[in-house]
């Protein structure tokens, strides 16, 4: 009897080692894509949230007398509006994120303004003994320092230098408490799904100001 081969029966193996192959692939870039996309899902929501801390915040200021938001929102305790240690600060928790490991005090965000500690000079006659700044004989200690709220701080993206009174000079001089704008620079940071994350929001507030007809 002589036996015919049939070129067909041999390919079976093959077949089914090539569409375990691509099925494995497609499995593969399946799963990838449901990672990846979960990933990018969590990322998105982890940046609503920062986003809504931060503008929370902007909110805030927005509804307190302007005068009053550099005093409440600043990292000097001493100016606060209600009393020294009354005011909020700045540093804020956002609810929903998890904060540095090296967070000092557990909190998400940050608030900055073009500010800087500086010892302002003595005034004339201190001490009531003229201009040399005497009190019992002994030269008078110096002013404490203060946090004083500069137009000649050099930030480009928080829009500074800048006229911050309206006087349409840029000083050196401390206009916390007649300042008619105010930049605002907002910093959350957080530990999020892939490492580290940080949002910044620059803005400017404005003082509103009615004009009777």
């Amino acid at each position: 009897m002589i036996k015919r081969f049939h070129p067909q029966a041999g390919l079976t193996v093959i077949e089914l080692t090539v569409v375990m192959t691509i099925l494995a692939v497609s499995v593969s870039i399946f799963s990838g894509m449901v990672v990846t996309t979960a990933r990018q899902r969590a990322i998105n929501r982890e940046n609503a949230v920062a986003a809504e801390g931060a503008k929370f915040i902007i909110e805030s200021m927005h509804n307190m007398p302007f005068g009053d938001v550099f005093a409440t929102y600043n990292s000097w305790p001493d100016d606060d509006p209600g009393g020294a240690g009354t005011a909020p600060g700045h540093r804020f928790v956002v609810d929903g994120l998890t904060p540095l490991t090296n967070s000092p005090d557990g909190l998400h965000g940050q608030i900055f303004f073009p500010c800087e500690m500086v010892t302002p000079p003595a005034p004339e006659g201190e001490g009531g003994l003229g201009g040399g700044g005497l009190l019992g004989g002994k030269p008078a200690p110096p002013p404490d320092p203060e946090l004083q709220l500069r137009e000649d701080i050099v930030d480009a993206s928080m829009g500074v230098p800048r006229d911050l009174n309206g006087d349409s000079m840029v000083d050196d001089l401390d206009h916390s408490a007649d300042y008619l704008i105010l930049p605002v620079r907002i910093e959350v940071e957080w530990a999020g799904t892939v490492g580290e994350r940080k949002l910044t929001v620059d803005t400017m507030l404005t003082r509103m100001i009615s004009v009777n007809p």
